[in-house]
């Protein structure tokens, strides 16, 4: 995800994610319950701070529901909802944009002018 960063930032956009810099690598890791509280609100001034949400599906594997939290919350916004991948849920079928791969959302995110 941090090339991915770096991939967007390099064609001029702000990513506004900065869970990508967070030193925990799994919500087990954190050590106390204000730690918890830190992470999940920075999250979400992050995704309120952003214009467009983009949003990865694994093939049905995933290890948390944090990411459709995210989701439902950047909706609730009205952010832009791009989504690489297969929808994974209905609620994914509301994305205003799907891509088959990064490569074309890569390609597309260039082309717009108000990206993250």
């Amino acid at each position: 995800m941090r090339l991915r960063r770096e991939e967007l930032q390099d064609n001029g956009h702000e990513v506004t994610s900065r869970w990508l810099d967070e030193k925990y690598k799994s919500f087990e890791e954190v050590a106390t319950r204000e730690e918890v509280l830190e992470i999940a609100i920075r999250d979400l001034d992050d995704i309120y701070a952003c214009d467009v949400l983009i949003a990865f599906t694994y093939g049905g594997k995933t290890t948390h529901g944090v990411r459709f939290h995210e989701q439902g919350y950047a909706q609730a916004l009205n952010k832009e909802l791009w989504l690489v991948g297969e929808p994974e849920n209905c609620m994914q079928e509301l994305f205003n944009l799907k891509f088959d791969d990064w490569n074309d959302t890569v390609v597309h995110a260039i082309c717009c002018e108000a990206l993250l």
